[in-house]
């Protein structure tokens, strides 16, 4: 209905007042009543209102706008999208029943924010839709399925908790995976890598290195362990200005004391851990390596090898599509013996017996990222198909299958 101006004559004196008209049911018919008194013509005038019909008429006017605005459908500014993708983690979240020990950080922590609830959304949001805090908070989480509660600065003051006690959570974890699902570490696999920070300066622990990504921003680096079906058992991070090789021994030890593990440990590493000590470390305490190598930088006995057209066993999709082709020897010879005395370290290197596999992938070669080792192997070998030689420790059975991205590390290194 509609909004409408009423004058009532009473004592010589002109009354104002605004009212509103409806459908009355019990009438059937159209009913009016009173929305708003005004007052007087005169005491309008008095006021020093020179027309008091015409100014209260253009109220009636912007009431009755207001009123068919309301009944225009609109589009909304919230999207109706949600993020639903996050149901299986939720799933496996609730059956680890993580959140009553997540609960015991407020007997010595006064959170004014459900801890646990802050975990699990960011968990679920990276994986819907993984991006920096900043956008998860203002983007993803308003649109996620489940609810939170919980502030930006919250979110910031939670990650900061999560971060310097993020062993304590990793153990949790893992215990907890261990009890509901089992943990298989008859054999472990480990890994290294590191994370750049777009931060103008260093700190203690956000270091200056060697990125894998060729970033000159401070880094982080990650030694990450897992389990036989790849679940991860142990993380150890360590500031980014300190090397890797001897890195990865010392986290490898930890990692396996504070898990109980005593079987044997796969260390996985591209060409900058390929060193005599790592190789002479995995050798000495029974466990086996899995390292890549440079084609362009082998002894000249094994490049041959590597470029060799025969031997090479295709791996085919289900369409019969070539994925990639490999090749394996049982020895990987040694180019010469050295003329210097050797160390023990250096002896058991040299002294090891090592199997190495070659690989080459048509779907490697054509990708953006292989252009420069592309060109490498094109002028060593005048073959469109660039080979990567991997170097697998003896006790380490060859798997039976090999990645089949392009981007996997294994084809990639």
């Amino acid at each position: 209905m509609a909004y409408f101006l009423k004058r009532t004559r009473l004592k010589n004196r002109t009354y104002l007042a605004i009212y509103e008209s409806f459908y009355d049911h019990d009438k059937k018919g159209t009913a009016h009543k009173c929305f708003k008194s005004l007052g007087s013509v005169e005491t309008h005038l008095e006021n020093g209102i020179e027309d008091p019909i015409a100014h209260f008429q253009e109220e009636v006017d912007a009431l009755n706008k207001t009123k068919k605005d309301e009944g225009v459908r609109k589009i909304s500014d919230t999207s109706p999208v949600l993020f639903l993708g996050h149901f299986i983690l939720k799933s496996i979240l609730d059956k680890l029943k993580i959140k009553r020990y997540v609960d015991y950080f407020k007997l010595t922590n006064d959170f004014e924010y459900d801890l646990f609830n802050l975990l699990s959304t960011l968990v679920y949001a990276r994986s819907v839709h993984p991006c920096s805090k900043n956008r998860t908070f203002h983007e993803v989480l308003p649109n996620l399925y489940h609810p939170y509660d919980y502030s930006y600065d919250q979110l910031l003051d939670g990650v900061s908790f999560l971060g310097s006690n993020y062993e304590k959570f990793i153990e949790l974890f893992t215990a907890q995976v261990e009890s509901n699902y089992g943990v298989d570490t008859s054999k472990t696999y480990f890994d290294c890598t590191n994370f750049y920070f777009e931060i103008d300066r260093e700190d203690d622990f956000r270091r200056k290195g060697p990125s894998k990504e060729n970033q000159k921003s401070p880094i982080i680096g990650l030694g990450l362990l897992l389990d036989s079906h790849q679940i991860p058992i142990g993380m150890r991070m360590y500031p980014g200005n300190e090397s890797e090789k001897p890195v990865l021994r010392n986290v490898i030890n930890d990692l396996k004391k504070q898990n109980n593990i005593t079987g044997k440990t796969i260390h996985v590493a591209d060409k900058g851990l390929n060193c005599a000590q790592n190789i002479a470390f995995s050798k000495t305490n029974g466990d086996g390596y899995l390292f890549s190598k440079s084609v362009k930088g082998l002894p000249e006995q094994e490049k041959v090898w590597v470029l060799l057209e025969h031997d090479f066993i295709d791996v085919k999709d289900k369409q019969g599509q070539i994925l990639y082709s490999y090749a394996e020897n049982r020895r990987v010879p040694l180019a010469q013996k050295p003329s210097r005395p050797t160390s023990d370290k250096r002896r058991a290197f040299l002294n090891s017996d090592r199997r190495g596999r070659a690989a080459h992938s048509s779907q490697y070669y054509r990708s953006s990222r292989s252009r420069s080792a592309r060109r490498s192997f094109d002028q060593m070998a005048f073959d469109p198909r660039p080979r990567l030689y991997i170097v697998v420790g003896s006790r380490q059975q060859l798997p039976c299958q090999m990645p089949s991205s392009p981007n996997a590390r294994l084809l990639h290194a």
